[in-house]
């Protein structure tokens, strides 16, 4: 089981991947994480006893919930259930799946600060509309490696998972907590469980 360090860490990588511009979004993947890496390193760089709560939310919402592709993470997460779930439900899932990441990017850009460095290495395209974008972050002397896929919707770049220590947050670890939930308490039960980790009835 990875440590709560090890846990915000990958999130802090996947915050820095999701902040960029609406021109940014639409380039290659690699040049996407490239030009998120200059400018949330920018941002930590003029704050150098780091972000203001704030600030996090600021930039969470206005700047990293735009260009989350949240309807595949959640589609993803959920696997074959998703083609199970009707339209409403489909739309409760991503509405509480996107709660629920964006409170993790707050924290976990609570991590950056003005000696957070990243280095990204070129995009390998897959099937379906999809690339994995290789990348290090160095942070508060450790040095991790990260992947990213990235899905193409419209001609615009789109985060969907981030893989920490071989295991893909979306597909790996969220969807064995989905399906499981799933399984024993049906779709109903896992909109259920996500209203209350986000503090809805």
């Amino acid at each position: 089981m990875k440590s709560i360090k090890q846990w915000f860490l990958a999130l802090t990588a996947f915050a820095l991947l999701a902040f960029t511009s609406a021109a940014q979004a639409q380039s290659s993947p690699d040049g996407v994480v490239n030009a998120i890496k200059q400018s949330v390193l920018s941002a930590a760089s003029n704050s150098p006893r780091g972000l203001s709560t704030g600030q996090i939310n600021s930039l969470v919402r206005n700047n990293i919930a735009p260009y989350v592709d949240f309807e595949a993470a959640a589609s993803v997460a959920c696997g074959q259930y998703w083609y199970q779930a009707t339209d409403s439900q489909k739309s409760r899932i991503t509405a509480e799946f996107k709660e629920l990441l964006i409170r993790s990017y707050s924290k976990a850009l609570g991590k950056v600060n003005s000696r957070t460095t990243m280095v990204v290495y070129p995009a390998t395209y897959n099937a379906n509309n999809t690339a994995t974008v290789p990348a290090r972050i160095n942070n508060n002397g450790t040095s991790t490696p990260l992947f990213f896929g990235l899905t193409a919707n419209s001609g615009s770049w789109k985060i969907f998972d981030a893989n920490f220590a071989n295991m893909w947050l979306i597909s790996s670890s969220f969807k064995t907590q989905f399906t499981g939930i799933i399984r024993k308490s049906g779709i109903d039960g896992l909109i259920a469980n996500l209203a209350r980790k986000n503090g809805h009835r």
